[in-house]
């Protein structure tokens, strides 16, 4: 398990940085997360990949969910198995609700202060990097 929590962690880390700078998911990197799934002892979770359901739903109605961050999430829940990807996914999104709530709270003493606003596009985030944290939870919580 160990293994594949490493092999994990470095893509999502490289998944990360890939996401902050271009705002793109590579689909090699969702291959090779879900290539992660096939090593041993822990057998492939088909039903972990129902996780990222919702997420394709909310991306089709709405659009604010990227097609990449959908296939993440199906990929880590074929490698990660269904509880320990949606405590990722949960964990994740809940950091990324934290960070939203900060940076909103900024940007109110900001007006106060007088000062320019962020700017238009400040409150969409890469899921990514919240993903890696929520991944990060998931092996303190689970203890891997």
């Amino acid at each position: 398990m160990a293994l594949k929590f490493g092999m994990v962690t470095v893509l999502l880390g490289v998944a990360s940085v890939i996401d902050i700078r271009k705002r793109k998911v590579p689909n090699l990197l969702c291959v090779l997360a879900a290539l992660c799934g096939l090593l041993p002892p822990v057998r492939p979770c088909i039903a972990g990949m129902l996780v990222a359901l919702p997420m394709l739903m909310v991306g089709a109605v709405s659009g604010g969910i990227g097609g990449g961050d959908v296939k993440l999430v199906a990929a880590l829940g074929f490698s990660l198995g269904l509880e320990r990807t949606v405590i990722m996914l949960i964990a994740g999104l809940v950091i990324m609700l934290t960070v939203d709530a900060l940076r909103c709270v900024s940007g109110k003493v900001r007006e106060k202060e007088g000062r320019a606003p962020l700017g238009k596009n400040a409150r969409a985030y890469p899921l990514v990097p919240f993903l890696f944290a929520g991944h990060l939870a998931v092996a303190v919580m689970c203890e891997i």
